[in-house]
């Protein structure tokens, strides 16, 4: 199945699922950093992104085999405390997502977070020359 196929049957591929495959296919798409770093401003105003992620990585180096693995896990850890700190200031009322409600969010077991990068994602535009 093409990608056309893929956006006409509104069966859409799961967005990091490779190095670089969202920014080949959609206009000015965030890559990973981008997207955590926008959202790490959102939830956090005393602590710069980059700082919060280089102290991260520091605990794990020890931990991994490769710079590769060691940006994943620095990643998936900063994304985990973005996702916390988001979704309490979703339940606490401080900020809101249209679209969803917090008797939806707790009682479909929805992630505010999860939720709102969906609805960002839905935001962007394939790119015309995709099938190059």
């Amino acid at each position: 199945m093409g990608l056309k196929e893929i956006v006409n049957n509104n069966v859409y591929p799961i967005v990091f699922i490779g190095s670089g495959i969202s920014k080949r296919y959609l206009n000015k798409f965030p890559n990973w950093n981008e997207l955590l770093a926008k959202y790490w401003n959102l939830v956090n105003n005393d602590r710069n992104y980059y700082s919060q992620l280089r102290d991260i990585a520091k605990t794990l180096e020890d931990k991994v085999s490769s710079d590769e693995d060691l940006a994943f896990k620095a990643n998936t850890e900063i994304a985990t405390i973005i996702q916390e700190k988001y979704d309490n200031l979703f339940f606490d009322e401080k900020i809101e997502i249209p679209g969803l409600t917090i008797i939806d969010a707790y009682n479909k077991k929805i992630s505010p977070f999860k939720y709102s990068i969906c609805s960002d994602f839905s935001n962007y535009e394939i790119k015309n020359d995709i099938d190059k």
